[in-house]
């Protein structure tokens, strides 16, 4: 009987093994080095690119007074104004049932509000397959007081699968000149300040009574927790417990 040799299976040693790891983690050390900051700086241009949306939108609503928002910010003395409207949000931000929100919702480009703001999409039209974005709805988005709010569109806008994103509520407080410098007033309150420097100065209810050309203050935007219509609309949420502003910007708006 003949005897085979035993042949050792060809493979890697133990040492070939290590080494070849070690080339892996040295190239992908490289790897994240050159990509990884090449990464976060896309990620913070879609950040910037988010809160410049926000605050354009925001800047552009309180420019704007709508045919339905005639009889609300009247001034004592004065006809309705723009100017009188960014004043009243301003001055009652503050609470949440007058909160102002900021939100994306899918909208039909051919049908408006009695406002002149596109209607919502129906949430079957967004969720069938046969229709087109950008054709059969678009992307809107828009900045809402909540209590002022045309009836029916923020139950419409605020659907799941309709409303696009999240949610935000700005909280607006006055900037006012303390010592040389500019620094936050209070909550709820708009000063005039043309004979004082020191974060004082005669409070003011209405643009009637508002001394100056232009209201300098801050706006923080804050991420609701939640989307629903019952939610955002219930007063159930508090400022002081959504955490830090996702976004916060000095703004001035001029009469």
């Amino acid at each position: 009987m003949k005897l085979q040799k035993f042949k050792p299976h060809s493979g890697f040693s133990l040492v070939e093994v290590v080494i070849a790891i070690g080339i892996v983690a040295i190239l992908l050390t490289t790897f994240m080095s050159v990509f990884g900051p090449a990464q976060q700086k896309i990620g913070k241009a879609l950040s910037i690119a988010d809160a410049n949306r926000l605050v354009s939108t925001l800047e552009g609503e309180m420019a704007t007074l709508r045919p339905t928002e005639q009889s609300d910010y009247v001034a004592s003395g004065t006809g309705a104004s723009a100017f009188e409207k960014a004043f009243q949000w301003i001055k009652d931000s503050h609470s949440p049932s007058s909160a102002i929100l900021v939100y994306q919702y899918q909208a039909q480009p051919d049908s408006e509000n009695n406002d002149g703001t596109l209607k919502a999409a129906a949430n079957q039209m967004v969720a069938d397959d046969s229709s087109l974005p950008g054709v059969d709805y678009i992307t809107q988005t828009i900045a809402r007081r909540i209590d002022k709010a045309p009836s029916g569109t923020l139950q419409d806008e605020l659907v799941p699968g309709v409303v696009e994103g999240r949610v935000y509520v700005v909280r607006m407080t006055q900037l006012v000149r303390q010592n040389g410098a500019m620094g936050l007033g209070d909550a709820g309150r708009i000063l005039n300040q043309s004979n004082s420097g020191s974060g004082t100065g005669t409070e003011a209810s209405s643009t009637g009574d508002y001394d100056e050309a232009f209201i300098a203050f801050r706006a923080e935007f804050f991420e609701l927790n939640n989307n629903l219509y019952s939610y955002v609309t219930g007063g159930t949420w508090d400022f002081d417990k959504l955490g830090a502003p996702v976004v916060s910007q000095n703004i001035a708006i001029r009469r």
